[in-house]
């Protein structure tokens, strides 16, 4: 397994001094293109990148983590009290991106929405021992609240296995539920790579076009106007291929989240 750690204080993990580019430049030791291209699927635009992370949201700066430890190919993520120091949308943000992480998730929260909405396995220290429930934290606590409460009459006892029937019932159409909205968001982000490849290329391909034009057009080009003319075309024709490109993977990162 490869671990690693979400730090709920950002300044712990992250160089606010720097960009937001320039620190995932550093950390990730990606080139900018590459780099600029993962930060995308995590939603930061061109206009972010150079802004300080010091100006960040407390969602854009869990984001900007996610992003380093996908990047690492991390599959055992840590996170110890994750939503401190967050407001609601942050904490949302966080959420939705932590939905999406395929590996697994050890969390330590006080958080009941959060665990809620994440957790399908509670380990609870009980007299000194690791007691294990499978389920969600919601009917893990119902569970506790139960056992806490129960009474010697059998009538209470059927009514709580009925409950808890009918919770297990509700649980596996969620994961169900869940695991076909994992599969349509595994279809989204396969659409997304391959369409941030074909932007990589288009973009290449615009950089030697703008060199082959700079060159026709200096004083030692040796291009007719008409070669002119064509280098100028395909220029105009691979720009617009880009902003179409760039226009589709909005429209599926929108999807995507």
């Amino acid at each position: 397994a490869v671990i690693g750690d979400y730090s709920q204080i950002h300044q712990h993990a992250l160089d606010e001094s720097l960009t937001l580019i320039q620190w995932f430049m550093n950390v990730s030791g990606l080139e900018f293109q590459p780099a600029t291209l993962m930060l995308h699927r995590f939603l930061f635009n061109r206009d972010d990148l150079n802004r300080t992370i010091a100006t960040l949201s407390g969602g854009e700066k869990s984001r900007l983590q996610l992003a380093r430890l996908v990047h690492e190919k991390v599959n055992f993520l840590m996170l110890d009290e994750p939503t401190n120091h967050l407001d609601i949308q942050a904490c949302e943000q966080l959420e939705e991106m932590l939905e999406e992480f395929e590996g697994t998730l050890l969390i330590i929260s006080h958080d009941r929405y959060f665990l809620d909405r994440l957790v399908n396995r509670v380990v609870e220290l009980e007299d000194r021992r690791l007691v294990q429930f499978d389920g969600t934290f919601a009917e893990w606590w119902q569970q506790k609240h139960a056992s806490a409460t129960a009474g010697p009459k059998r009538t209470l006892q059927l009514h709580s296995q009925k409950s808890a029937a009918e919770r297990r019932s509700e649980a596996k159409q969620q994961r169900e539920d869940q695991k076909a909205k994992q599969r349509e968001q595994h279809k989204l982000k396969t659409e997304l790579k391959a369409l941030e490849a074909r932007i990589e290329k288009l973009e290449a391909k615009q950089k030697e076009l703008e060199e082959q034009l700079a060159k026709a057009f200096s004083h030692e080009g040796e291009a007719s106007a008409e070669e002119a003319q064509k280098l100028n075309q395909a220029f105009e024709a691979v720009r617009n291929q880009i902003t179409e490109a760039y226009t589709k993977w909005e429209e599926l990162a929108a999807a995507v989240e």
